[in-house]
């Protein structure tokens, strides 16, 4: 992989301070649902992606960091995305069971790069991106 290109992925393409709370609204209208795990501290929301008939779970997290002009502003955890898990569907009466197959945590791989050097799709990547330069919101 090319240095530039390393670069990119690591970088965010968007701010990760003063993030308004209405983000999580834009991005639930948008495929992505609230983690169980959430609570006051951190909100996350996780969005299944599909790619070459392989299904991935991503999630992002987001830290409680205060009140600002009224609104509740957070800040978004590093790496980003902050974990990635290969899933695939059960087989049975509900289509909402999965099982997850591999893990891949962000904190211990260090960087969005180390993803990509797992074996995680660099469509993955792009698309959380691209969601995150469209929907979230600013104080």
């Amino acid at each position: 992989m090319e240095l530039v290109t390393a670069y990119l992925y690591n970088r965010i393409p968007v701010e990760t301070n003063d993030i308004n709370v209405k983000t999580f609204h834009h991005l639930k209208r948008n495929g992505w649902y609230t983690d169980a795990r959430t609570n006051k501290k951190f909100t996350m929301l996780n969005k299944r992606i599909e790619i070459d008939d392989q299904w991935y779970r991503v999630m992002i997290r987001f830290e409680y960091n205060g009140f600002l002009e009224g609104e509740d502003v957070f800040l978004l955890s590093l790496p980003c995305p902050f974990l990635i898990t290969k899933c695939q569907p059960v087989e049975g009466i509900s289509s909402a069971r999965w099982k997850d197959t591999e893990v891949y945590h962000g904190p211990k791989l260090g960087s969005v790069l180390g993803f990509l050097q797992k074996g995680v799709p660099s469509a993955v990547i792009e698309e959380v991106s691209n969601d995150l330069k469209q929907y979230v919101q600013y104080n």
